[in-house]
C-alpha cells in the first residue's frame, strides 16, 4: 500500500532517501512533537526505554527553556533523536 506518493522533483533531487519502505517489513515510525513537557515526557521515555522502542522527539525552544531537566535527561538508554525548533508562528 503507498499512503502517500512524494512529488518527483523531490526523488530527482534527493535520490539517496528513503522514500518507500519494503512493503513486506512491518515498522512504525514514531514523533512527539511539542514537548518536552513534564508529565508526559519522562513517562514516554520510560516506556520507550522498557520496550527498546526509538522514536523522534520535536521539541520547542520556549518547552526547552522551561522545563530543561527533562530536556537533559531524554535519551537515557533509549535511542532518542531530538530536533529543536522555535514557537509555531501564527499558530
Amino acid at each position: 500500500m503507498l499512503i502517500e506518493q512524494p512529488p518527483k522533483i523531490f526523488r530527482i533531487l534527493y535520490p539517496s532517501a528513503l522514500w518507500r519502505m519494503d512493503p513486506n517489513v512491518k515498522a512504525v515510525y514514531l514523533t512527539f512533537d511539542d514537548g518536552p513537557i513534564p508529565r508526559v515526557t519522562p513517562w514516554v521515555l520510560d516506556l520507550l526505554d522498557k520496550y527498546n522502542i526509538k522514536a523522534t522527539f520535536f521539541m520547542v525552544g520556549d518547552n526547552i527553556r522551561k522545563y530543561h531537566e527533562e530536556f537533559d535527561g531524554q535519551g537515557k538508554g533509549t535511542q532518542v533523536r531530538k530536533s529543536y525548533i522555535q514557537p509555531h508562528q501564527g499558530v
